[in-house]
């Protein structure tokens, strides 16, 4: 469902995106980071969830219940992290950052629109349509996550060297 909303092309941005930088959020919180693909796959609910927040007008019910599930997926999932080891919280909160930034410039807006047909009788039916988020963005979305991960590389690789006086 999340791919036919964003098409395939920005949800394959934001699944990389999120897990990228999931990665690296993990890389910062400790000395075993995570490898997995859990934080691109919250960043896939991060970047829903926001697609849901900007467009919540029109989508109306459908849209606040799905944003509900999305809500107590991430707060199940959290209070496992939690309780559990060997889950990386970091690598989730990472992705899930990532694919809102990232959603925040390439998710599609819903509009609606008249549809005037003979047969309506002079009264334009309403529909909804989606506009889709110039090329520009979606650069502009791998630009700031490119940024933030190399800033986070950058600082943590620091911390585990260990200097020898010479």
């Amino acid at each position: 469902m999340v791919e036919r909303t964003f098409g395939t092309r920005n949800f394959i941005v934001i699944y990389l995106t999120s897990g990228v930088m999931g990665n690296a959020v993990s890389f910062l919180a400790g000395p075993n980071p995570g490898v997995g693909a859990s934080g691109a796959v919250f960043g896939i609910l991060g970047g829903f969830g926001v697609y849901l927040l900007l467009n919540r007008r029109l989508l109306g019910q459908m849209g606040r219940q799905q944003l509900t599930s999305i809500g107590v997926i991430v707060g199940i999932n959290v209070v496992m992290g939690l309780a559990s080891s060997g889950i990386d919280n970091a690598a989730h909160f990472g992705g899930l950052i990532a694919g809102a930034i990232v959603a925040l410039l390439i998710a599609p807006r819903e509009r609606l629109f008249a549809v005037e047909t003979p047969i309506n009788f002079e009264t334009p039916r309403m529909a909804l349509r989606t506009a889709d988020q110039p090329a520009s963005r979606m650069v502009a979305g791998i630009l700031i996550i490119g940024v933030i991960v190399v800033a986070i590389t950058w600082f943590e690789s620091g911390t585990y060297v260990t200097k020898i006086p010479g």
